[in-house]
């Protein structure tokens, strides 16, 4: 590839447009310029990256008619697709015939502008592929010792270099004219040759010619043929890749197959001492985020990425120096530093005196399959408990109405012994805390369903701090709002939102001592390309520390003297089914935060 990404441009005055198209684009990591007229689009010198132009029929400064000539001339390798609203059958073919390679109508639908840009992208891609190979194959016969003859067009006289001989078993002096020289190398075949070479000759210098000839010892080969004509001159270059081109054929058909596969592959040098990375393929470049060019020459650990930990890089090593195939799943991490479960495969390659001088690591990106392992266990164990808790609820509900009722006919009775009368309100607000646990218990288990809405997250807050002040009266606690003026709407589920934002202030005030108070801050992240909405909640209380920390997402773990542990796991549960993350941030003496990241669209 030219570059890192590829690029195109939209030439479009509205700005919804423009906005909606570089979304859908960036789906695909698409590099994505834009221009709202004509004159600012031809304003620009980087025409030859784009390998798609995306331009608007009609622009305050001009059409699409008028425009291609220009643009067809500036992007020549570009494909241009036509974007209007209004299409007719005169303006379709007067577009096609000045280079449009497409033509779309408003409003464009996302899947097929995706799927019609992956096929132009793959174009765009084998065209440069194409020339690349070219220009590498020009340079190997201008460099390499080939055979080359000096063409009189004139008098048809040639006169060849002495390597001649070597590929086609006739000295120069044999081979001194053009009809002698096609009589020579393609005997029967020499009038048909000739015809060809009259009809290819003004496309020589573009592109490499491969032809069997017949060798003076009758014996038939494979040349590579190149012409260059100036004047009444020609250079001819050729050169013997009969044996190259089985070598080559095999080679592609390996490498093909080892590009072609799902999974990384990597070959390290086991002759040198760190031991250095030789190949890669397509697929490790997908996985880890390094280039080719990045890791060859790296060292293996590479793979544990920019900041393993020890055991990460011990397990690597482990698995790429012992000496016997093996096959590990260690965590590792990409170029950018996030975390992959990577299952290795390697195997040794030995030279015929047995010595290792190669290991070939087979890595595989295991970790949405683990997740996926991860879910069901943990779906499985919800089903289970949640059957449990429904059985046992079912159960038990007529016991605590029974006991509540008993307990109401006994308030009556008692209603001038006031003693006897708080022991009654006390054993009816326990089984009121019994009845809350068991539908703690059944909301962790149960599934999460959502009903997603606009919602403005600070004023959602705001209502629920509000919701919690009779719980807390005469406790001395303020919420200050930081920064939240301008924060965009999410669409989520404001009810279970509400939830997560409850559990965080509940635990807050049962942390903290008077006066207390929960500082909130906001601020708009860019996490997997999308937009979102990171909220920090800090209390100051006493803090959290570390191993505390690492548990407080885990089910029935609670520091509190009452209450089943589950609020902040079923707080995750909702964040996590809305595509965000809960988290706990950065703790200290002086209180702990909360922080909740949720996508602004989903």
């Amino acid at each position: 590839m030219p570059t890192a990404q590829l690029k195109l441009l939209i030439i479009d005055d509205d700005p919804g447009t423009r906005s909606s198209l570089r979304r859908i684009l960036m789906l695909d990591r698409y590099h994505v310029e834009v221009a709202c007229t004509a004159a600012e689009a031809l304003h620009r010198d980087n025409w030859n990256e784009y390998f798609a132009i995306l331009l608007d029929r009609n622009l305050p400064d001009g059409t699409a008619e008028t425009l291609l000539p220009d643009i067809r001339r500036l992007a020549p390798a570009a494909s241009i697709m036509i974007v209007t609203g209004h299409a007719d059958l005169d303006s379709s073919i007067a577009a096609m015939r000045h280079g449009a390679a497409d033509y779309l109508l408003k409003p464009i639908e996302p899947e097929s502008l995706r799927a019609r840009l992956r096929g132009l992208a793959e174009l765009w891609i084998s065209r440069y592929e194409l020339s690349r190979r070219d220009a590498e194959m020009e340079f190997m016969i201008d460099n390499l010792p080939a055979a080359a003859a000096y063409v009189d067009v004139c008098s048809r006289s040639v006169r060849f270099n002495a390597i001649v001989e070597d590929i086609t078993g006739y000295s120069s002096s044999e081979l001194t004219t053009i009809d002698e020289c096609f009589e020579k190398l393609f005997g029967p075949m020499a009038a048909v040759a000739q015809s060809q070479y009259k009809e290819h000759r003004e496309t020589w210098s573009a592109e490499s010619l491969r032809v069997k000839i017949i060798r003076k010892d009758l014996r038939e080969s494979v040349v590579e043929f190149r012409g260059y004509r100036y004047d009444d001159h020609e250079v001819w270059l050729f050169s013997d890749v009969t044996e190259r081109d089985r070598h080559e054929m095999a080679l592609r058909i390996r490498e093909r197959a080892i590009q072609a596969a799902n999974e990384g592959i990597v070959i390290a040098d086991m002759t040198n001492e760190n031991h250095p990375v030789v190949f890669v393929n397509k697929a490790f470049e997908k996985i880890t985020g390094y280039s080719a060019q990045e890791a060859i020459g790296r060292s293996c650990d590479l793979l544990c990425g920019p900041a393993p930990d020890d055991a990460t890089v011990f397990s690597l090593q482990s698995a790429i120096t012992k000496q016997h195939d093996m096959r590990s799943t260690i965590e590792c991490f990409r170029k950018d530093g996030t975390p992959f479960w990577n299952e290795i495969s390697t195997a040794r390659v030995k030279s015929s005196n047995g010595k290792v001088t190669h290991i070939v690591a087979i890595m595989d990106d295991v970790s949405d399959r683990r997740r996926a392992q991860q879910k069901l266990l943990q779906s499985e164990r919800l089903a289970a408990i949640g059957e449990m808790v429904t059985g046992l609820a079912h159960e038990s509900r007529n016991a605590l109405q029974r006991a509540q009722a008993c307990l109401d006919m006994l308030s009556l009775d008692l209603e001038h012994q006031p003693e006897q009368l708080e022991l009654t309100e006390k054993t009816r607000r326990a089984l009121q805390d019994l009845n809350r646990h068991y539908e703690e218990v059944r909301n962790y288990a149960a599934p999460i369903n959502l009903e997603r809405r606009p919602t403005n997250l600070p004023k959602l807050w705001r209502s629920t701090w509000e919701n919690l002040q009779p719980s807390i009266s005469g406790r001395d606690f303020e919420l200050i709002d930081a920064n939240s003026d301008s924060m965009p709407t999410c669409n989520v589920d404001d009810h279970r939102i509400e939830q997560v934002f409850r559990n965080i202030f509940e635990n807050s005030v049962a942390a903290c001592s008077d006066p207390g108070k929960i500082t909130i801050s906001s601020n708009i992240v860019n996490y997997c390309d999308n937009d979102h909405v990171r909220v920090c909640f800090r209390d100051n209380g006493p803090g959290i520390d570390s191993e505390t920390a690492g548990n407080v997402f885990q089910p029935f773990f609670t520091t509190k003297q009452k209450g089943t542990g589950l609020g902040m796991v079923i707080s995750k549960r909702i964040v996590d089914a809305h595509g965000g993350m809960i988290e706990i941030g950065q703790s200290s003496q002086n209180g702990a935060e909360v922080i909740v990241t949720l996508p602004i669209d989903t």
